[in-house]
């Protein structure tokens, strides 16, 4: 492990606290430094990999594509760069927590109806990714934020995940998750397919109180490839701001309506 960086400033970003370490990066909270003087969170890459001149080319190249981004469901870039000899990228600071932490709250008991509208919202965010040429390749719970006002905020794409160098390729089921990866992400293997396989275990295990109706499961996942998936013009989505009393109370995470 590379030391911690709390106390280091990149670009006009102040790094405060190390949140989350990893294998390839380290997560930091920290702060704006300036008028706007607002939360960040800050993902900093191992020094190996700016050191890399084919990585660092292809790194600001996939950050260029997601930071250009502009979908309900993704959580943006606010800036990429290098800076201390470091790889690093920033995105909004999310204190609400992400749909991990709202399943251990609520016992992992979501219904089916408050399971679609969070897989059609990831769909859709993936659909969108997919349309331009970027693929996540490590959808899972933690890595899907909450919004303030509700929303499903897909975040950290996998720039490393999908880098190849000289036929070496950097992904690995253990850089991701093995309960969301695809068997083919084992042999260092990364495509589209990949996340689908990953929003069908994730749609396999987070409604758990299905009670046996296996028709409406089952109406659920046509709505959920044929809308999500292709993207569903008629689909309004408005969670309530407290996502976790909505829950226990067994109400639906949104209101879901076609137009005429």
């Amino acid at each position: 492990m590379s030391e911690l960086l709390e106390g280091v400033q990149l670009s006009d970003f102040l790094l405060i606290e190390c949140i989350s370490r990893g294998g390839v990066a380290d997560v930091y909270r920290g702060r704006q430094v300036g008028e706007g003087n607002y939360e960040v969170a800050v993902k900093v890459f191992r020094p190996g990999y700016a050191q890399r001149a084919a990585f660092r080319e292809y790194f600001m190249a996939e950050a260029e594509k997601i930071g250009q981004f502009e979908h309900p469901n993704v959580l943006p870039f606010l800036e990429f760069g290098e800076g201390e000899g470091l790889l690093y990228t920033v995105t909004p600071f999310i204190a609400s927590g992400t749909l991990d932490d709202l399943l251990k709250q609520v016992g992992g008991k979501f219904s089916a109806m408050q399971a679609l509208p969070i897989m059609q919202q990831l769909c859709s965010a993936i659909q969108y990714a997919h349309d331009r040429d970027v693929i996540h390749g490590n959808i899972k719970p933690t890595n899907v934020f909450i919004a303030s006002d509700g929303r499903m905020l897909l975040a950290d794409f996998g720039i490393v995940r999908g880098y190849d160098d000289s036929q070496q390729s950097l992904t690995r089921v253990g850089w991701g998750s093995a309960e969301y990866a695809a068997p083919e992400q084992s042999l260092g293997v990364l495509r589209r397919a990949s996340d689908i396989y990953a929003l069908g275990v994730l749609l396999f295990r987070i409604p758990l109180r299905l009670g046996g109706r296996d028709e409406q499961c089952a109406a659920g996942r046509r709505h959920i490839l044929a809308c999500g998936l292709t993207g569903c013009q008629g689909c309004t989505f408005n969670a309530p701001v407290d996502a976790e009393q909505n829950v226990r109370s067994g109400r639906p995470l949104h209101t879901h309506s076609r137009a005429v």
